[in-house]
Order: structure tokens, then C-alpha cells, then sequence
């Protein structure tokens, strides 16, 4: 049990510094949930990548939706 908490620790760190990243690539003046959904969705070892690899048939069309919404967000010319 110990050694799926430490995992899902990791994960969830991991999801949380790739959305600190792409909100700072983004120029957004602050990190969102939809960072957090952004990374998820992208990221290769995500659950919700792996589960939307097999059951989306258009997973593009989603990811493409999801930074379209990040996109939206505020933006700041330095960070």
C-alpha cells in the first residue's frame, strides 16, 4: 500500500510541475485547474492520457479544446 501511495504522490507531483510549466510557457498570470486538465491530458504517463489514448477517438480535437481555453486565460509579458 505504501509503494502505491509513494506512486501516486509522484504522479500527482509530476501533474503539478508540468502545470506550473505550461502555465509559465503559456504567459499566464496564474496557474489554473485547466493547467493541471492541459498536463493530464498530454502527458505520457497520465491516467487520463493512457485512458483517453484508448477510448477517444478524437483525442487531438480534446487537447486542441483544452488549450484553446488556456489560450483565453490572462496573459503577462514577464513572469
Amino acid at each position: 500500500m505504501n509503494n502505491l501511495f509513494e506512486k501516486l504522490t509522484h504522479a500527482m507531483s509530476e501533474a503539478l510541475d508540468g502545470s506550473i510549466s505550461l502555465a509559465l510557457h503559456n504567459q499566464n498570470q496564474e496557474v489554473e485547474p485547466i493547467h493541471l486538465l492541459w498536463k493530464l491530458a498530454t502527458g505520457t504517463n497520465s491516467p487520463l492520457n493512457q485512458v483517453m489514448n484508448k477510448f477517444s477517438s478524437d483525442k487531438k480535437a480534446v487537447e486542441l479544446e483544452i488549450r484553446s481555453y488556456a489560450d483565453k486565460l490572462p496573459k503577462v509579458s514577464s513572469v
